[in-house]
């Protein structure tokens, strides 16, 4: 019996022994995985990110990691580049003294948790996303819904360069939220100098306060020099592509290239439903590309750089514009530019508007029949300001046929305006009609010819 018992010890012991020893490796494959916390080494020098020597303790910030790029004691730029993971859990850059600390990311990255910049006195604390060598994006929150505040000293770059081969795009995945700071959607640099350049927000955009720059150099702009000696060369204009809601109270909307005939020369794509801005210090000059199913595009800004509906949705489409207050907004040129195959694409007031430019942008259907138009919703529509005729357009697509129609949706509660020199509705493929409550107002003169004959 003694025997028995002791054999059953011993294997007690031998079992204990042996899963003691299995423990150790386990609990060190589980240290292994745990999260890490890495911080930039030097406090002057930049480089790959993907260089383990470059992080403290040694090693690369992956998936489920956090990485801080604390205060640079010179402006120093670290690339994220292809070798690195592609994925992160928190990013922080933060920046006290007068130098900027930049992070330039080459490769698509996905920050599971938050990205974080934090600048203060005189720092700059950014972030360029830079598609030197395909299209890069950058995700804030694993399904891309994580949104980057922006205070005073903080940068986000978006860049893009337009080849031979294609365009190399920039997106942020994500909200962007400026308060203090700024967003730059640089003009594009490539091989092919009259093409366009994109870049892409994927969420909403809200300013409170500091820079919004569009098609302009922001501050890797100079980068430019650097391509030269490869034939590279600056292309005609951007293209900033909002697909959430716009919401600026306050700030500075630039952008560069001339307004040509009411248009501007960079594009804004405001694909959201809901639009407003208020608030700005001075016009937009940048073009607005509108065109969803149920849309409204509401502005205390001028809009210099005119309106464009481009929508490709083939059941009715309505865009509301105006004035944020209630007050009358000044556009550029209001461009009706459809490239629906069939429907209905009408532009309907929000307050009254006023114009100096004609419109005559047609846009390419590639459809049988459209038809495009103007609800006054009570409001005045007014093209006064140019002597030229208000006439109507086509489609630039042949063999489409293009009618016209001016409304009132406020019926007798408020009688609609649409003010020109004069009136020629005679020139479309389609008809035009006029409906009830709406007034043409010609004032031109008694000298100036109408021509009606399509209505």
């Amino acid at each position: 019996m003694s025997n028995t018992r002791s054999i059953v010890t011993r294997n007690r012991r031998l079992l204990a022994i042996v899963a003691a020893v299995m423990a150790v490796p386990l609990g060190m494959a589980a240290q292994g995985l745990a999260a890490t916390t890495y911080d930039w080494a030097s406090a002057t020098a930049g480089g790959d990110w993907s260089t383990g020597t470059n992080w403290t303790p040694n090693g690369v910030p992956t998936s489920g990691d956090t990485a801080n790029l604390n205060d640079a004691t010179a402006s120093r730029t670290v690339i994220y580049d292809a070798a690195s993971s592609g994925s992160l859990d928190t990013l922080n850059i933060t920046q006290s003294d007068p130098f900027v600390n930049m992070l330039d990311i080459q490769k698509g990255l996905t920050v599971n948790s938050a990205i974080n910049l934090s600048a203060s006195g005189s720092g700059t604390a950014q972030i360029y996303v830079d598609p030197l060598s395909g299209n890069v994006t950058l995700k804030s929150g694993s399904s891309g819904t994580g949104t980057l505040t922006l205070g005073a000293g903080d940068v986000l770059e978006l860049s893009s360069y337009t080849l031979s081969a294609g365009q190399r795009q920039s997106t942020f995945a994500g909200n962007v939220s400026l308060s203090g700071g700024a967003l730059y959607a640089d003009k594009g640099i490539g091989t092919l100098a009259t093409t366009s350049s994109t870049t892409t927000i994927t969420g909403g955009l809200s300013m409170s306060s500091g820079v919004l720059s569009l098609d302009v150099n922001g501050p890797n702009g100079n980068a430019l020099a650097a391509y030269n000696g490869g034939g590279y060369v600056q292309t005609t204009d951007d293209r900033l592509v909002v697909n959430g809601d716009i919401a600026i109270t306050g700030g500075t909307f630039s952008a560069g290239g001339a307004v040509t005939n009411g248009f501007g020369a960079s594009w804004l794509y405001a694909n959201g439903n809901t639009n407003t801005i208020t608030g700005l210090s001075g016009p937009i000059t940048a073009e607005v590309r509108l065109g969803s199913a149920t849309q409204s595009f509401l502005s205390d800004a001028a809009l210099n750089g005119g309106v464009n509906i481009t929508t490709t949705a083939n059941s009715p489409v309505t865009v509301t514009l105006g004035s944020y207050s209630g007050g009358t907004l000044s556009v550029g040129q209001i461009g009706l530019a459809t490239k629906m195959s069939s429907g209905i694409e009408i532009i309907k007031l929000a307050s009254d508007i006023t114009s100096n430019f004609i419109p005559n942008n047609g846009g390419n259907a590639t459809g049988s029949n459209v038809t495009l138009g103007f609800d006054t919703n009570g409001h005045t529509l007014n093209f006064s300001g140019t002597s030229s005729p208000l006439k109507l357009y086509n489609s630039n697509s042949s063999g489409t046929t293009t009618s016209w129609t001016f409304s009132n949706s406020q019926g007798a509660a408020a009688v609609g305006t649409i003010k020109a020199s004069s009136f020629d509705l005679s020139p479309i493929t389609g008809t035009s009609s006029v409906g009830g409550y709406v007034d043409l107002v010609a004032t031109g003169g008694n000298n100036t010819a109408n021509n009606l004959s399509n209505a």
